[in-house]
């Protein structure tokens, strides 16, 4: 067992519920067979194991505050309550100097790893499709990984939960950072171009006082510039663009 090769030593005995993921016919010959009294308290009497009734609770607390902090998705609530735990075993609890891992492995955990559950992150692809393919895709980030300094890590395109040490975080933001490979993510800033004023449509031609000694150049605002004509031959659905002068 991990526990007993871990802390170096023997488990003695248990106490649980009379669920089916404890009471069943693998659990009990294989605790039987180590040596390991199993015992159960009576249906419904929780306080009977009060000490893991009260941890769950602990963590079901943590792990919704957690949510609701973050944003992040009620589905992968396992996920957060892992998370806790791992917290939990690295956080001062009361009526102790050391935190609990310090308790069991003797030793004084590091924290320089913790980053903020639930914020946005990018994580390198090792192998791209192609050369000109994005070399990391967004995520957000959902706890540790108990065998080595890894990261778990939610991936929305794909929908699945990564383990991974090649993680940029974003503990600052609040959104996930847009994926290289989706369309949407691609911004394009245009420059301000000034108003466009239409001249208004002729009504009467202009006035024989006006100083036109060639021709005005008429045009159509939904079609362009069609000819260059005198005022009089032309019909009302015509604007006025400019006029020629010598």
């Amino acid at each position: 067992m991990q526990l007993e090769t871990q802390s170096k030593s023997c488990v003695q005995r248990i106490r649980t519920d009379n669920g089916t993921e404890y009471v069943n016919g693998t659990l009990g010959p294989w605790l039987k067979s180590k040596g390991i009294v199993h015992e159960k308290s009576a249906p419904y009497t929780p306080e009977q194991n009060g000490r893991a009734e009260r941890l769950n609770r602990t963590l079901m607390e943590r792990a919704r505050a957690m949510l609701s902090d973050s944003g992040v998705s009620k589905f992968l609530w396992p996920e957060a309550v892992l998370t806790a735990n791992y917290l939990r075993n690295r956080s001062p609890v009361a009526g102790s100097s050391h935190v609990p891992l310090h308790h069991f492995s003797k030793s004084k955990p590091s924290v320089s790893h913790l980053r903020v559950f639930g914020c946005p992150v990018a994580v390198k692809i090792p192998k791209p499709d192609s050369k000109v393919s994005p070399y990391s895709t967004s995520g957000v980030f959902l706890g540790y990984d108990l065998s080595h300094s890894n990261y778990r890590v939610y991936l929305p395109l794909s929908n699945r939960v990564v383990t991974t040490a090649d993680v940029k975080f974003y503990e600052n933001s609040t959104a996930v950072p847009p994926d290289p490979d989706s369309p949407e993510s691609e911004t394009v800033t245009l420059p301000d171009l000034p108003e466009m004023t239409l001249s208004p449509k002729l009504s009467t031609p202009p006035s024989p006082s006006t100083p036109v000694s060639s021709a005005v150049v008429i045009a159509d605002a939904g079609v362009g510039v069609q000819s260059l004509s005198t005022p009089e031959s032309e019909s009302e659905s015509l604007a006025l663009v400019s006029v020629v002068t010598p």
